[in-house]
């Protein structure tokens, strides 16, 4: 990581302030000060791995979209009760916690459990990892979910059209 020294005295000073404010910790915080202080460039990550990689705006809006057809799939599934489908197929699975979906998986929990919103969505298991990823199986889900006459009434045909989606053309 690189930082000008603008950036690395930014930081000293929130030290400075973080060490008096929070005496429980101060010893960490004269470390870490001491860190950007003296420009050990080594020890920056060192003192930044607590902080999570950005999710893009692109990556939030995705999870939202998908949070908003699971939420219309259990609608849908609630009001035709389809034969054929269980209602563990319309529970969301969540995201893999890979390096690829992380970020998302993170975004997804804090928009449910910080936000508040989504809280009406069941989730499938104890928590939001899927143990494996879906954002390519997401894509062709919401694909097929747009050519739905109405995204927020569904036909018992929309529901499966868009539950068929998540198979793989090529394994299907």
């Amino acid at each position: 990581m690189d930082l000008t020294k603008y950036q690395r005295l930014v930081l000293v000073n929130q030290y400075r302030i973080l060490e008096k404010v929070d005496p429980e910790r101060a010893d960490q915080h004269e470390k870490t000060r001491k860190v950007f202080e003296r420009g050990y460039e080594m020890a920056y990550d060192w003192r930044t791995d607590s902080i999570d990689e950005p999710v893009s705006q692109g990556e939030c809006e995705f999870v939202f979209d998908v949070l908003d057809m699971f939420n219309e799939l259990q609608r849908g599934y609630d009001q035709h009760n389809p034969e054929g489908i269980e209602r563990r197929e319309v529970e969301f699975p969540g995201f893999d916690t890979s390096v690829d979906e992380i970020g998302m998986l993170s975004w997804a929990e804090f928009a449910i459990n910080e936000l508040g919103r989504w809280g009406r969505v069941d989730i499938k298991g104890n928590d939001l990892d899927s143990h494996m990823p879906l954002r390519e199986a997401y894509g062709r889900m919401l694909d097929a979910w747009a050519e739905s006459e109405d995204k927020h009434n569904l036909s018992e045909q929309d529901l499966r059209r868009v539950l068929n989606a998540r198979v793989h053309p090529e394994q299907r």
